[in-house]
């Protein structure tokens, strides 16, 4: 159907539609296209939507007579919504500019492309040409989508406005049918559809203008496509004959006569020529460089204004020296962030950009990696910042290829030279024992090693005429260390910033992070760490081409995947399961720590609430960190109700003692008769409650064995808990002292001891009284009672009053007696006195003879 007109003929398959419609109605309906009158039926006719037999849709009705001058007015107002906006007449206006500018870009890199094909480039500078010629039609397909997602835009308005056209349409052959419509109803429906006209006039001038820009980006982006195919086609075949000599000597007569005609072609014109190449693109973006500027003072002076903070911190705080260090120079930590920030927004920068951008980056970097090197390290870090600026300048002499091989020869002579000189012995004894000591000094040993033999391989290479095996492997080698450097102070600014953020608000007043700060600290260097490495890894797959070739091979070995029958895993579901369920876990033990830190403890709650809450939102973290793993590997949660099943009849032959430790450990939890700390005696064990767990808990006895129960056994056993209601606990001692001391004088004394030792609570007060007549001494008790958080155990307790009363019983002069026995013979031999050995017999201990006596 004609999208100009406003229905089109009704197909077969509509007649028979409408007509099993008059077949249902109750009673004969006239159905009339054309000018037959309508009767009564008008109503039912106007509230029946005809369908359109080639769109499938179906079109409005006709507007009742009566209702057109309101339909007219929201008609106009739902048109003015349909008006093409100013801001489609902007990004137009926007796109239009820059596509005129990206496409002489794309012509001058075309020509440039294949004027360097015409030669023998090595295989580096085919990648970065390469991966300039793809930036460019990346840039050319988001202002295509850019235009194609106004053109949609458009094509949603062309459909509403033939959706009105076709009811007014409709409704001005209705009015003209009938008899009493006057001239006032004919000219307004005259009217809006002029409107309609005129504004489908205006969507389709507005549709045509995005129209001509999109198609002027067809052609350079199907030339930027072949020219990349081509490129990488050329470097796949190099890559292929890696190992033959693809260029003479540098010895060989050919490379001074095209080094002498390459000097003459070169000049001050063509190297400014190639400095300021690709600059008419990046006039266009002018508000990026002033954003830099802007992003740059901002962060300069945030970071001087937080160098007066650390230093006057660190002078009272020893853990923040190694955040001062980062702080003492903000203005190239803030050249580095800011590079780090706006650099890749700008991927059509000039040379110039990009060169003036490496020797900004390489002098911060010296400024700020002094601060951590030894001195044996320095010199080596200025030459690789020197490389570094001479490696970006070889940019510019891509169409010399002779003198950019010499240039890069004479670089990786210099980066050679530089791990020859820090690999020596001597260098390496005056670095500190505290560096030599550090775990990865050997590894970092052992890499430069292997670097020195990389470039000397890489050097003998460029000089027989292997370039492509010389380019690859010096410029790795050289590249990787340039980078690793980079990245290294920049992991020394985010350690240092995140050092100090840990003493500012608001992280200062976040106990879970105030009480372990060398924890959290650790763990974040460790994870910095861990990121600075994949990072440098990356960016040097990147720079070696190897960055889509490595995302690629883990795409398919992640996607390998395992059928069983229906059930099919792939290592990605497994990978996503696994850091899923590893996340839940740390999450949960943060979400644990930051209860039990920082809310609980500035909260008033009943006893073994905090350990009972945060324990549950522990497991409840846990809990739905698995089931969201599942959901990720894959795994339809609601097929774990055939699992739950099979659990249950696990559970009914085997897990039946798990099950009930488990839903003991809950009864801990919520009753809460046992809390974490508490002294209790379970049959022949006795200790401190260490940790309640969901199948288990842990009880550290006197002796310091730490022993572990079945929850099911606290819950089901008799257990003595002596700090239930409160954490009060009572020592008896008792005392005998001798017959003849006033029993009131002992009481004072006994009390004023246990009043004097500081442990002892005054609520309830000791307490002292008199007992019992002993055998041989009166006998008195002193009770006192003791805080279990602040003393150590009741047998400290209990020897230190002890202690304390023998002194004082001493000082009183007041005896403490010992048992004795009297002993009444009743009968004995007649010759006891006079034979000894008859006592003897009596169970008497002869006594000892007298040496003076004779025998």
């Amino acid at each position: 159907m004609d999208p100009l007109l406003p229905y089109g003929r009704i197909g077969p398959h509509a007649v028979l539609l409408l007509a099993a419609c008059v077949l249902g109605l109750p009673g004969p309906v006239a159905w009339s296209q054309g000018t037959a009158p309508t009767t009564s039926g008008d109503a039912e006719t106007a509230a029946t939507e005809i369908p359109d037999d080639q769109s499938g849709t179906t079109t409005a009705p006709p507007i009742l007579l009566e209702e057109v001058p309101n339909r007219a007015e929201a008609t106009t107002a739902e048109l003015a919504t349909l008006l093409p906006r100013d801001s489609s007449h902007r990004t137009l206006e926007r796109v239009g500019g820059e596509t005129d500018l990206v496409l002489k870009e794309v012509e001058t890199q075309l020509a440039k492309t294949r004027k360097m094909l015409t030669g023998r480039p090595n295989v580096r500078t085919l990648q970065r040409s390469s991966a300039e010629l793809t930036e460019m039609l990346d840039h050319l397909r988001s202002l295509e989508e850019e235009l194609d997602g106004q053109l949609d835009g458009f094509g949603d308005s062309f459909e509403r406005i033939d959706k009105i056209a076709a009811v007014w349409t409709m409704t001005d052959e209705l009015a003209k049918t009938k008899e009493d419509a006057d001239a006032t109803m004919l000219t307004r429906i005259a009217a809006v559809l002029g409107e309609i006209a005129q504004m489908r006039s205006s969507v389709v001038e507005r549709r045509n203008e995005l129209l001509s820009v999109r198609d002027k980006l067809v052609n350079p982006s199907v030339a930027l496509a072949e020219s990349i195919e081509q490129l990488q086609a050329t470097v796949e075949a190099r890559l292929a004959g890696i190992f033959r000599a693809e260029h003479p000597p540098l010895w060989s007569p050919r490379i001074r006569e095209s080094l002498q005609m390459e000097w003459q072609t070169i000049g001050p014109q063509l190297l400014r020529k190639r400095f300021e190449e690709r600059g008419q693109v990046s006039r266009k973006p002018t508000h990026s460089i002033g954003f830099q500027i802007v992003l740059f003072l901002a962060i300069g002076l945030t970071l001087r204004w937080l160098r007066q903070r650390t230093r006057a911190r660190a002078e009272v705080d020893n853990r923040l020296r190694g955040a001062q260090l980062v702080f003492e120079h903000p203005w190239a930590m803030a050249v580095l962030i800011t590079a780090f920030l706006t650099i890749p927004l700008d991927p059509l920068a000039p040379r110039s950009a990009g060169l003036v951008a490496a020797a900004f980056i390489a002098v911060a970097t010296l400024r700020i990696v002094q601060r951590y090197l030894p001195d044996p390290l320095i010199l080596f870090t200025w030459g690789l910042a020197i490389l570094y600026i001479l490696d970006r300048s070889r940019d510019l002499l891509d169409t010399t290829p002779t003198l950019s091989r010499l240039v890069f020869f004479a670089e990786m002579f210099g980066g050679l030279g530089l791990l020859i000189y820090l690999l020596r012995p001597s260098r390496i004894v005056k670095l500190p024992e505290e560096r030599r000591g550090h775990p990865f000094f050997r590894p970092l040993y052992v890499a430069m090693s292997l670097a020195a033999g990389v470039l000397t391989i890489a050097i003998l290479s460029d000089l027989f005429g292997w370039s492509d095996l010389a380019v690859l492997l010096g410029d790795g080698v050289l590249r990787s260390g340039y980078l690793g450097l980079v990245v290294f102070v920049l992991l020394k600014v985010a350690q240092g910033l995140a050092m100090f953020a840990l003493v500012l608000r608001p992280l200062e007043l976040v106990r879970a992070i105030s009480n372990h700060r060398q924890r959290v600290q650790h763990w974040l260097e460790r994870g910095l760490s861990v990121l600075a490495a994949g990072f440098w890894a990356a960016l040097v797959c990147g720079q070696l081409g190897l960055l889509t070739p490595a995302i690629e091979v883990a795409k398919q070995v992640l996607g390998a995947s395992v059928e069983i029958g229906a059930l099919s895993v792939s290592l990605s579901d497994v990978v996503v399961f696994a850091f899923t369920v590893w996340f839940s876990f740390l999450l949960a033990r943060w979400v644990q720590v930051l209860l039990q830190e920082d809310v609980f403890s500035r909260v008033r709650t009943s006893r073994g609430v905090p350990y009972a809450v945060s324990n549950l939102a522990r497991y409840s973290v846990i809990c739905l960190g698995f089931l969201v793993g599942l959901s990720a590997a894959g795994v339809e949660i609601t097929k774990l109700a055939v699992v739950a099943g099979g659990l249950g009849v696990g559970i009914g032959f085997g897990l039946q003692n798990v099950v009930n430790n488990f839903v003991s450990g809950l009864i801990l939890l919520f009753e809460r008769p046992i809390d974490v700390g508490d002294t209790i005696e379970l049959s022949d064990t006795s200790g401190t409650m260490k940790r309640i767990g969901i199948r288990a808990s842990v009880i550290r006895t006197f002796d310091g064995a730490e022993v572990i129960v079945p929850n099911g056994m606290l819950i089901s056993d008799k257990v003595t808990n002596w700090t239930l209601s409160d954490r009060r606990r009572r020592i008896d001692l008792n005392v005998g002292v001798e017959y003849g001391t006033p029993a009131q004088r002992v009481i004072d004394l006994l009390i004023d001891v246990a009043k004097a030792n500081p442990k002892v609570i005054g609520d309830p007060e000791p307490v002292a009284f008199f007992e019992n007549f002993g055998d041989s001494s009166l006998d008195f008790k002193l009770r006192a009672w003791f805080d279990a958080d602040h003393a150590t155990n009741t047998h400290t307790i209990h020897s230190e009053i002890a202690v304390a009363v023998q002194q004082a019983l001493e000082d009183a002069h007041i005896g403490v007696p010992f048992p004795q026995r009297d002993l009444r013979l009743i009968s004995m031999p007649p010759n006891a006195e006079s034979d000894p050995n008859a006592a003897t017999d009596l169970g008497a201990v002869k006594p000892p003879s007298d040496p003076r006596d004779g025998p």
